[in-house]
């Protein structure tokens, strides 16, 4: 858990001409709380681990429009399964899905207040090869409820890619070539 004594939230005035002036003040009260769990087991014949757990988030921010506090409230509660392999000097990979349902809330604009869920999934993995190479790979995928008060989307995919090529003995030098998403 983080409180913030003090905190710098943003205070914002608008002016009879329509300009946005944005300040940064002090304020208590601002905190995030996270909790994350995993059981993890072995499936024995195959090698592979299964892990399970609960999450749950809570965080509340304050921010001041037009000299009125407002204090936003986010929460998030759900449950993440994995899947992984480790093989020692040949390859790892770890995937996964996360369920999650959120709730958020304001105390000025109770028309950004919402309920939704969101849908999560990523995977990585590492291949290692002769001569000090390895190839690295990440996925992250995150669906959401679509939300009747935006037109757009706000799904999203990021992947990474890279290769390294180690060297020295100690493996203390590296050149690594990758692709960001």
């Amino acid at each position: 858990m983080t409180v913030s004594q003090n905190a710098f939230v943003q205070s914002n005035t608008v002016d009879n001409f329509g300009r946005r002036i944005y300040q940064t003040v002090n304020a208590n009260g601002v905190y995030n709380l996270s909790f994350y769990s995993n059981y993890n087991f072995s499936i024995t014949k195959s090698k592979l681990n299964l892990g399970i757990g609960p999450s749950a988030t809570i965080n509340r921010n304050i921010d001041f429009i037009n000299g009125v506090r407002d204090i936003a409230t986010t929460s998030g509660y759900g449950i993440n399964i994995n899947l992984n392999k480790y093989v020692a000097n040949k390859y790892n990979f770890y995937v996964g899905p996360s369920f999650r349902w959120n709730h958020s809330k304001a105390s000025v604009n109770s028309s950004a207040n919402a309920d939704y869920w969101t849908l999560g999934g990523w995977g990585s993995g590492t291949v290692n090869l002769p001569h000090k190479f390895e190839i690295n790979s990440d996925i992250n995928v995150n669906l959401r409820q679509k939300d009747p008060r935006f037109s757009q989307s706000s799904n999203y995919t990021t992947w990474t890619a890279s290769i390294i090529k180690r060297f020295l003995k100690d493996n203390a030098l590296e050149i690594k070539m990758g692709l960001y998403d």
